[in-house]
């Protein structure tokens, strides 16, 4: 059936670590001075066969991570300088997707000797082409909230900064991706005589 064919994996990672002195360990609050989250990773996909000899691989992941923390910053027109404000804690859901999909085939050939007594008895050429096609979104535009800007000079070039910089998982990347890709492999095998056995081939 083809829902028999479809596959769905999930991982979840939990981590919190810190940098410090050891005898300051137990002194550090676990919110505000840990480096923490939670990631979330799903994925769906499926291999059909199409057109008898064609094998279609859609796939989708998605990634959601879980922060405590995010740290803004501002220009200050005084200093001239970018300041950090104060951290602000709370749930902070970060996610991202991809989609990808891809089709390959095989392609036989057979090369048959035909004398008995021939050390090799046939050689057979295998390829196998592929293209696939992948795309994932931009995740530094405005409504999704991962990215910022902050002015960082006194020329007001802008710096694009994430206020979430600096937690477990780091943060979607930015910028749309659309990719096609090709590859072909070839594989060249040789049945020949056995050294052992008179009547077997390997």
């Amino acid at each position: 059936k083809w829902y028999e064919k479809i596959y769905l994996n999930y991982n979840l990672n939990f981590d919190n670590y810190i940098s410090t002195k050891q005898d300051k360990l137990f002194e550090q609050n676990i919110i505000k001075d840990w480096n923490n989250g939670i990631k979330n990773q799903a994925s769906i996909g499926a291999s059909y066969t199409a057109l008898k000899y064609l094998i279609i691989t859609p796939s989708f992941s998605y990634n959601e991570k879980w922060y405590f923390k995010k740290q803004d910053r501002v220009w200050n027109p005084e200093t001239q300088t970018v300041d950090y404000l104060e951290p602000e804690y709370g749930f902070y859901r970060l996610y991202n997707y991809n989609f990808a999909v891809s089709a390959s085939t095989k392609l036989y050939g057979m090369f048959r000797f035909k004398n008995p007594k021939a050390k090799i008895k046939a050689i057979r050429h295998v390829i196998t082409p592929s293209i696939g096609f992948s795309y994932a979104p931009d995740f530094s535009k405005q409504k999704y909230g991962y990215y910022k800007a902050v002015q960082s000079d006194t020329t007001g070039r802008i710096q694009i900064y994430s206020p979430f910089e600096g937690n477990a998982y780091g943060v979607p990347s930015s910028g749309r991706s659309a990719a096609i890709n090709f590859s072909l492999k070839q594989n060249l095998e040789m049945k020949v005589a056995s050294d052992r056995d008179t009547t077997g081939t390997r």
